[in-house]
């Protein structure tokens, strides 16, 4: 009962990806401006540098999947250099616990299980070699409940090879670890960012030359709320 269920899922999964790469990914494959955008997130082994991507594709995606990203989106040059540091033991730290859950579950899981949980990752990693797919935080979201199983199997066999006497203490660490991570994140951007979106103040202290027949120059992914706080909504 559970291989057919788990056959259903996947024949859906695949009908959805079908319709996906027909309606946007195929179209999308062959663009130059987006191969250049993401080129920093392909793992090719050939092209210099892979040691540097590997380590910034590992600190984004473990960082981002459990305590936060690292760096509020306006204030990007005013991460200290101890917090930055901090972020890189900490990715390893989780990299080290997330593989020794990986080993334990593929351990204890049917092969069929362990296909359908990291078979995704094995497939990205191929993707990513061959510039097919990139490795980026908000692309693979599929991976989270993998990461998250792999985190908690870890953490617990780890924990577990200690003394009976001091695992709750260990417990307790860990998890107000996590958490407190968490608030330091919250307070960052609470700090630092208390707006992502200024266009409508920027829009305003221009005034009535925003309007007016001049050049204004505006990134991309803001020509929406640009176009939204410059109009005239009484004649739009």
């Amino acid at each position: 009962e559970r291989r057919t269920r788990a056959i259903l899922i996947g024949a859906v999964w695949l009908l959805s990806f079908a319709a996906v790469y027909a309606l946007v990914y195929a179209p999308s494959s062959h663009n130059e401006y987006l191969e250049q955008f993401w080129s920093y997130s392909f793992l090719r082994p050939w092209d210099p540098g892979l040691e540097n991507r590997l380590g910034a594709i590992r600190r984004d995606i473990l960082i981002s999947f459990s305590i936060g990203l690292y760096s509020p989106p306006t204030s990007p040059l005013i991460t200290p250099l101890w917090f930055t540091r901090v972020q890189h033991w900490v990715s390893w730290l989780l990299l080290l616990v997330g593989a020794v859950g990986a080993v334990q579950l593929v351990r204890s899981r049917a092969r069929w299980e362990s296909l359908l949980l990291f078979g995704p990752v094995v497939l990205l990693a191929g993707a990513s070699a061959f510039s097919r797919y990139p490795a980026s935080t908000r692309l693979v979201l599929f991976l989270v409940p993998v990461f998250y199983l792999c985190e908690a199997v870890g953490a617990s066999a780890m924990i577990g090879a200690l003394p009976r006497q001091y695992r709750m203490w260990v417990v307790r660490a860990v998890v107000g670890l996590v958490l407190g991570a968490q608030l330091v994140m919250l307070g960052r951007y609470l700090r630092w960012s208390p707006r992502i979106e200024n266009t409508r103040d920027l829009i305003a202290l221009l005034g009535p030359e925003a309007r007016a027949p001049q050049v204004v120059y505006v990134q991309a992914g803001a020509l929406p709320a640009w176009a939204f706080y410059s109009a005239d909504w009484s004649h739009p």
